[in-house]
């Protein structure tokens, strides 16, 4: 049971690093199109040159708020650093099923939530 669990600890790290990786380089690619420092990128975004730098070697993991504020900083959207990342087979159709879900089950509260409404409003229309 314990064999099994680091064999499951060591594939998440390893999709993390390869993770940390694609945006590592992501990042200073683009840092490199735009003509950027580490320090110009770094003082836009309100992060250090040296957090900056560790991001970009993927010797930090960091926030999808810090990744905002870096996509923000070299003029991008943020899905642009995520951008051609390699997604194991079949993440994409289980990333599609659980938006459709989830827009499903927003659909159903605003329903639930607006009935009675209608209802109410269309009674009193009738009378």
């Amino acid at each position: 049971m314990a064999e099994k669990q680091e064999k499951e600890i060591t594939k998440a790290d390893v999709q993390n690093k390869s993770l940390g990786r694609h945006l590592g380089t992501t990042i200073r690619q683009l840092r490199l199109q735009h003509n950027l420092t580490i320090a110009a990128v770094a003082e836009k975004a309100g992060i250090s040159r040296g957090m900056l730098s560790k991001i970009e070697n993927s010797l930090a993991a960091t926030s999808l708020e810090t990744l905002e504020q870096l996509a923000n900083a070299l003029g991008v959207t943020l899905s642009k650093l995520f951008q051609n990342y390699n997604l194991p087979m079949g993440a994409a159709q289980l990333v599609t099923t659980v938006v459709v879900y989830l827009i499903s089950q927003v659909l159903y509260s605003i329903i639930v939530i607006l009935t009675p409404f209608l209802v109410s409003k269309f009674t009193l229309e009738l009378m």
